[in-house]
């Protein structure tokens, strides 16, 4: 939910923390594989459009760590504003409001109850999650 696989490069979403691929999260008192739902929810915004991506650092990882859109819709925004990922704020503070709107709204991870993201990688070192648009 916030890495990305284009021409054999991966790439991580500046500013967001998505939960991890193989990570799960209780709604309605039952487990689900929210990090399934992330990586869903980025691959329906980005898969078979047109993604521009500006670099704007790379991190430990020798990832690009990027700011995507497709049109005029803020693809790192956008997955925050859905739930499926939250402000990173070790990185940069653009997406509180978003964040604050859907825990105000209940959408997606804040529909129940989930691990933060880097306390969850602390427990499960080698988790990365992507979507690949080679695929």
């Amino acid at each position: 939910g916030d890495s990305l696989r284009q021409g054999g490069q991966d790439f991580r979403l500046h500013g967001i923390d998505a939960v991890e691929l193989h990570q799960s999260c209780v709604k309605n008192g039952r487990q689900y594989p929210c990090g399934q739902e992330a990586k869903r929810a980025l691959s329906q915004l980005v898969r078979g459009k047109t993604l521009a991506c500006d670099t704007l650092d790379g991190d430990r990882y020798g990832r690009g760590v990027v700011h995507c859109s497709v049109g005029s819709l803020d693809i790192n925004a956008e997955m925050v504003r859905l739930g499926w990922a939250i402000a990173y704020t070790r990185h940069s503070e653009a997406y509180l409001d978003e964040e604050a709107n859907a825990r105000r709204n209940r959408r997606g991870l804040w529909q129940g109850t989930f691990e933060r993201p880097n306390k969850w990688r602390e427990r499960n070192r080698n988790s990365l999650m992507r979507v690949d648009l080679d695929e």
